[in-house]
């Protein structure tokens, strides 16, 4: 049963004495489905003409119109993340062409950053900066692909799951990849492709001890009865769960 969705006060109270008491460290986790039609609390960059995103089916959609070319589209975390984390996102394309990626994206400084994304129409790839360049893909022209990023320590490993399961795509280990990033999904075309271009993505999770300070996306307070709110302050910064 999902934390977010339980239907008695009494076990949240309960829970949320035993969390209050015992201050053991519990991941966080933070998740953004989309079925609310909004953002969920996502920040947006600047929209550039040609480009759109819209809601339905639970997922946040994005599309560019043909002409159109370079540009892209950016969905930020509102918080940032410090120490070891898990973030994945669902990704589709519907009409892939050379250039049109779907991104997962960390970002720390100019020193590092960690991708894995579903690359033109037959390739998922990573890329990872810090201190050098290193990147791999692999030949896979699957629709649509769970992409992941997770760092452990200093060891930033990436990768995807399909339909035929998952894909380590790489890991590397380096002291530059330490340090507070936020999570980002994004939609680009690159290679002055102008064919027209359309996905989704949906279920962007990240699971982390340092985002207790991140804000709950709103469809998560739904399921809260109100008085288990008043003891529920130490649970709800210790485990924040959107129901999928």
């Amino acid at each position: 049963m999902c934390l977010g969705r339980v239907g008695k006060c009494g076990a949240y109270l309960a829970l949320g004495m035993v969390f209050a008491m015992s201050g053991a460290a519990r991941a966080d986790t933070v998740t953004y489905n989309f079925n609310d039609g909004t953002l969920d609390g996502l920040v947006p960059g600047s929209v550039p003409s040609g480009f759109s995103y819209t809601f339905s089916g639970g997922s946040l959609n994005v599309s560019e119109a043909s002409g159109v070319g370079n540009g892209g589209i950016v969905f930020q975390t509102p918080f940032d993340i410090s120490v070891d984390f898990t973030a994945t996102v669902y990704a589709a394309r519907n009409n892939p062409a050379n250039g049109g990626d779907f991104v997962i994206h960390a970002q720390l400084g100019s020193s590092f950053t960690g991708d894995t994304f579903l690359a033109g129409a037959n390739s998922i790839y990573s890329v990872v900066t810090g201190p050098t360049y290193t990147g791999n893909g692999a030949s896979d022209s699957s629709t649509s692909a769970t992409l992941s990023i997770n760092r452990t320590g200093d060891t930033v490993t990436t990768s995807y799951t399909d339909s035929s399961g998952t894909t380590v795509l790489q890991s590397k280990t380096d002291p530059s990849l330490l340090g507070s990033t936020a999570i980002t999904i994004f939609f680009d075309q690159e290679l002055g492709n102008t064919a027209a271009q359309s996905g989704s993505f949906d279920n962007l999770t990240i699971t982390s001890d340092s985002i207790v300070a991140a804000p709950l996306p709103s469809s998560v307070w739904g399921g809260l009865c109100p008085l288990g709110l008043l003891g529920m302050g130490t649970l709800l910064r210790r485990r924040r769960t959107q129901c999928i």
